[in-house]
């Protein structure tokens, strides 16, 4: 498209940018980095906004704890820092593309900068006057955006180390790019003012004295709170909640003596059980009989909002072998002596790569396995709710073992299961993305290994049913053997009375072998179908 792209040497409308010496990298390239990645990043900013402009008005029904205490006197001084890199960033990506010939490329990448750094100086304004702290819609987009320009930052090095002085980068561009990172490293690092609490919500403040191996730890992390709104975790940063540093003065603590109850925080006001009951009880009023509505209407949006982690974590697992092919080709083709800056530029993107997926994985189970604890609080809760207002007659249809098996066995399959439901739409897209850069890289042989996991899926299919069964079997006896416990304690002075004890012990072990019995042939299926799931991609290696 020379109408958009122009006429420049590496003026192509691409994913792929053309260098010397007949060599490709993953680009995007100039033309498709203003005329493609641009509206895109404008459009996906805008809907962040929105996101974020309903937020704010939401918050206006909250009252704000304000910890500035806790916050290093970096609050006010953080936001002026923010303002004045947006506006260099806009006055920079202004110079840059009014440098060039006018043209269509030029004033669709003017007007995607005008959308995301305006909105932006608009978004910062409305939450200094809403005297709230900075949403993450901004921080991600400034991340997403300082990723993306350092990705043109490192395929611009490449084109003026391998070209010469014309392709050199001009001073707008690194402007542009340090302004970019800054506020990408400011998002990361600024920590929350206070917390948004509803109305009418009992606070306590309450501070504990720090002892010498708690000098790092700030002041915020001492803070407690009624249902735990003073927790290390609310008051920090995104670097250090993708981290997990907020940790770091328990961990230490637990080095140097047993942790007791008194020694962990509290837990936050989402997490409580209280709280995890309230949301599951009424949703259950609004989607009776549907158990699994239910489960949506409480605990869906926080269960949705890892869908990114997922992704992007996914994405990050193909990024690495990518690299280190484009490496290995490059070493193949002796280009190693005119390009040692592209590839050590690869080697560090490999490292980043793979640590990037550990985070992003890591936090991915992090929040998928707190959705589920919510699950099991809410339904244990229900569940004890429900105990209490039975009546004689539904005492009777249901047995102790059934409501213990209920909590114990139940409610933690759920909260086990939501580590993994997302695999339901990951893997599949796993599949698709793994065969088709396998077919780019073998051909047609990569169908080989397709239709050995073709054959396999028969197999597992069968194993997992039978693993079923097994399991329903098993609950069945769990529940016979409680019941009949159960039975034994509540009549445990008749029982020693007419010394009935080996009588009722040899019942309750005659269930519990047969318990057994069927935990020792769960456990047998159990290992083939880890063997063919740990040992099927040997197998397609193999074909």
């Amino acid at each position: 498209m020379p109408g958009i792209c122009g006429v420049g040497r590496f003026d192509t409308l691409s994913l792929w940018v053309e260098l010397p010496n007949d060599l490709t990298r993953l680009g995007p390239s100039r033309c498709a980095e203003d005329v493609v990645v641009a509206p895109i990043m404008a459009s996906v900013f805008l809907g962040l906004l929105f996101w974020r402009y309903l937020k704010l008005l939401r918050s206006r029904a909250k009252k704000m704890l304000w910890v500035d205490c806790c916050n290093l006197g970096l609050g006010g001084a953080m936001n002026t820092l923010q303002i004045v890199l947006l506006t260099v960033y806009l006055c920079a990506g202004l110079a840059r593309n009014l440098g060039r010939p006018p043209g269509t490329r030029e004033a669709i990448a003017i007007v995607s900068l005008l959308v995301y750094t305006a909105g932006a100086l608009v978004i910062t304004a409305a939450e200094l006057l809403h005297d709230t702290d900075r949403g993450w819609e901004l921080k991600c987009f400034w991340l997403l955006e300082a990723l993306l320009a350092l990705n043109s930052f490192r395929i611009k090095l490449l084109q003026a180390s391998l070209v010469g002085p014309s392709e050199a980068i001009t001073t707008p561009e690194w402007v542009s790019f340090m302004s970019i990172v800054l506020l990408a490293l400011t998002g990361l690092v600024q920590r929350p003012r206070g917390i948004g609490m509803d109305e009418g919500t009992e606070l306590t403040l309450s501070y504990k004295t720090l002892d010498e191996r708690d000098d790092r730890q700030t002041a915020a992390a001492a803070v407690s709170v009624r249902y735990g709104i003073g927790h290390a975790e609310e008051t920090s940063s995104l670097l250090n909640r993708w981290t997990f540093t907020y940790m770091e003065p328990m961990i230490r603590r637990g080095m140097g003596k047993q942790l007791t109850d008194a020694d962990l925080p509290p837990l936050t006001l989402r997490d409580s059980t209280e709280d995890s009951t309230r949301r599951l009880e009424e949703a259950w009023q609004k989607s009776k009989p549907n158990l699994w509505w239910a489960f949506i209407s409480a605990f869906g949006v926080p269960f949705a909002t890892v869908i990114p982690h997922r992704m992007a974590g996914d994405l990050c697992t193909f990024v690495a072998p990518m690299l280190l092919q484009t490496l290995l080709k490059l070493i193949e083709d002796g280009g190693m002596a005119a390009g040692k800056l592209d590839a050590v530029v690869l080697i560090i993107g490999i490292f980043l790569a793979k640590s990037a997926e550990m985070f992003l994985v890591q936090n991915y189970f992090h929040h998928c396995f707190r959705v589920g604890w919510r699950i099991r609080a809410g339904v244990t809760g229900l569940i004890m709710k429900k105990t209490l207002k039975l009546s004689g007659e539904g005492r009777a249809a249901f047995r102790m073992g059934e409501i213990t098996s209920l909590v114990s066995i139940d409610a933690v399959r759920l909260c086990v299961a939501c580590g993994y439901l997302h695999y339901l739409w990951c893997s599949p897209m796993q599949v698709v993305v793994c065969l088709i850069l396998l077919i780019n890289l073998l051909g047609p042989a990569a169908l080989a290994g397709l239709a050995v996991l073709a054959l396999l899926i028969p197999v597992q299919t069968y194993i997992t049913k039978k693993l079923q069964e097994i399991n329903q079997d098993v609950m069945l006896a769990k529940d016979a053997r409680t019941n009949k416990v159960d039975e034994m304690l509540q009549g445990i002075r008749v029982v020693k009375f007419f010394g009935w004890e080996e009588s009722f012990l040899a019942q309750v072990q005659a269930l519990r072998e047969s318990e057994f019995l069927l935990l020792h042939r769960d456990a047998n299926w159990g290992i083939l179908a880890s063997f063919l799931w740990n040992g099927s991609p040997t197998v397609v290696a193999l074909a």
